[in-house]
């Protein structure tokens, strides 16, 4: 049996005058989330975080949420800061790490380089450190950002 409801928005509009908002949420907006798509989410939200160094709290904020809301129109709850901070990012740096380990095994030799920095609005200080590899093979790779599946 299909269920139509056109007759009914032709009475509301016809005796009643009532405008259809067609910006209403939908049934369909309330489906609840497969753990899968949910995961998927928490990944790409500590993506965001590590790949474009944003602050963990910045899920915190107010139109991150709706940002959130918006986008996936689905019953999605942004986890809490330390959800992030504890679990998912130390999570992708034990990856990124065994990577860079595995990728280390055919390293022959080494070269380390360093550059200081202040953030004088901040009053933080910054280190980087690049290791410059000659391998057993020749091939370029570059490290600039940790990546994750």
């Amino acid at each position: 049996m299909t269920i139509s409801v056109s007759s009914m928005k032709y009475h509301l509009n016809v005796k009643h005058r009532q405008k259809i908002h067609e910006d209403q949420p939908k049934i369909t907006d309330y489906r609840t989330m497969t753990k899968e798509k949910k995961l998927k989410l928490d990944t790409a939200n500590a993506n965001f975080i590590v790949q474009d160094l944003h602050a963990v709290n910045v899920v915190m904020g107010k139109d991150f949420r709706n940002l959130m809301k918006v986008a996936v129109r689905q019953q999605y709850h942004v986890p809490h800061r330390t959800t992030f901070s504890r679990y998912r990012i130390p999570k992708m740096y034990e990856a990124c790490k065994l990577a860079v380990i595995e990728e280390f095994k055919s390293v022959e030799f080494v070269c380390c380089t360093t550059d200081m920095w202040v953030d004088n609005f901040k009053h933080l200080a910054y280190m980087t450190l690049t290791a410059h590899v000659l391998c057993l093979y020749v091939k370029f790779v570059s490290h600039d950002k940790p990546r994750s599946q």
